[in-house]
């Protein structure tokens, strides 16, 4: 796993000014505040870290994987990068199982992004699965009879994919998160390859 949360982290630290990136350091090496605190990392470490994946590897060597993600989130959100941190929040919520990025969605301040909004367009024109999922969404109560036979008569599979996400989106986060949890049990590949975008 630490592959994957590597280059995310990668991908998060890039996106920094050299000050934003000297902030987040800073943080790293004070460590957290209040119930979510952290060990800091030693200054002295955090100063050889030389770039943003130097700085990652040193994050991901000092703490488990979960904790590093709350750590990494709550610093961008700090110094503030809360763009990065959300994009982040959802390239999470593609590599952690569901139970741990609720708590990692919790465990920082924020809304987030959730993966169907960010990825809305790549799920429309790419997903195959969205029929198959719908049966799932129809035994739990998250689709209607109505809403399932709405969605099935898209002539297209981008119709379909744009009138389930339609549908779902407008039923709030619960919904969301059940059909996101379908697509990854669906089409693990495709839900994972999204963050490497």
């Amino acid at each position: 796993m630490s592959g994957p949360l590597l280059r995310c982290f990668c991908d998060a630290l890039d996106g920094l000014s050299a000050a934003q990136l000297r902030r987040f350091g800073s943080g790293l090496a004070e460590g957290g505040s209040g119930s979510r605190g952290w060990d800091p990392v030693p200054l002295g470490r955090v100063e050889e870290a030389r770039d943003p994946p130097d700085l990652a590897r040193l994050i991901l060597s000092f703490y488990p994987e979960r904790e590093a993600a709350n750590i990494v989130l709550e610093l961008l959100e700090g110094i503030p990068e809360r763009r990065g941190a959300e994009r982040l929040r959802a390239k999470l919520a593609l590599l952690l199982p569901a139970d741990e990025v609720q708590s990692v969605e919790r465990g920082v301040s924020g809304t987030g992004v959730h993966p169907l909004d960010l990825y809305h367009r790549a799920i429309v024109s790419r997903f195959h699965s969205a029929l198959a999922v719908m049966d799932g969404l129809l035994s739990d109560g998250t689709l209607t009879g109505e809403q399932y036979e709405e969605v099935r008569a898209g002539p297209t599979r981008a119709e379909r994919n744009r009138a389930l996400l339609a549908i779902v989106c407008g039923k709030g986060r619960r919904a969301k998160d059940r059909l996101w949890r379908e697509m990854q049990l669906e089409d693990g590949a495709f839900t994972s390859g999204l963050a490497d975008q």
